[in-house]
């Protein structure tokens, strides 16, 4: 994943300098989603719950390291511009990992339902804590 953070700057600066020279004036960077090597349902599965332990709300274990570095390079093709950024990894992660679920019913609440991608509750849990929010204020025209 190293090549694609590299890779993935140079996309979000060059789609940034077409959106602003277009005169799009409503843009909000959304970072990048915490990324679990293999699916996080699979993880859980062989690390917590085969074993007869309860899936964590938050961990480390089969995250990829890359998915929460490169919010350091989205947030600052962010500045370059002017534009704001929200963090997913700022939202999700803290210093006892990443969430991993939005309530007890497995597999209906995780907050990804493979590697990457948002469940339904996932999105929901980030639009209800802030993400939505964000995007309210900055459609009313502020920063």
């Amino acid at each position: 994943m190293p090549e694609v953070a590299a890779g993935y700057e140079k996309f979000v600066t060059q789609r940034m300098a077409e959106l602003l020279n277009a005169g799009v004036q409503h843009i909000l960077i959304v970072g990048q989603v915490p990324i679990w090597g293999g699916t996080l349902p699979r993880i859980l599965n062989q690390e917590y719950l085969r074993r007869g332990q309860s899936a964590p709300t938050r961990m480390f274990t089969g995250l990829v390291p890359e998915s929460i570095r490169i919010d350091g390079t989205m947030r600052s093709a962010s500045m370059q511009f002017d534009v704001p950024y929200y963090s997913l990894k700022d939202q999700l992660c803290n210093g006892q990992g990443c969430l991993t679920r939005v309530g007890e019913e497995l597999p209906d609440d995780l907050i990804v339902f493979d590697d990457g991608h948002l469940t339904t509750l996932g999105a929901s849990y980030l639009l209800g804590s802030g993400l939505g929010q964000r995007i309210e204020l900055l459609l009313a025209g502020e920063k």
